[in-house]
């Protein structure tokens, strides 16, 4: 009995690390927002990567300011300087 539930705690245990790093980012419901124009057609980055890439026609402060937090949060996941390196590959 004790075998069976030691076995059922290590398997358990071990399909902690398989969750994918976008769920991390999809919970946090992340969004980027890009300032160009005409906008550029993205790939599904919310079911690929975890976080949404949005079109917005102005920068304000805010979308600024949470582009910045946005962008910390997919390089903390991802690595350093992720998202910079891979914005060319998000496009369609």
């Amino acid at each position: 009995m004790i075998l069976v539930i030691l076995l059922i705690g290590i398997n358990s245990f071990g399909q902690i690390g398989s969750i994918p790093k976008f769920n991390k980012l999809r919970k946090k419901n992340i969004t980027v927002f890009v300032f160009e124009m005409p906008c550029p057609q993205f790939i599904d980055t919310k079911e690929k990567y975890g976080f949404t890439i949005a079109c917005s026609g102005t920068a304000s402060k805010k979308l600024l300011k949470q582009n910045r937090k946005a962008i910390r949060q997919i390089n903390k996941t991802y690595g350093m300087n992720w998202f910079k390196k891979n914005i060319d590959n998000l496009k369609q």
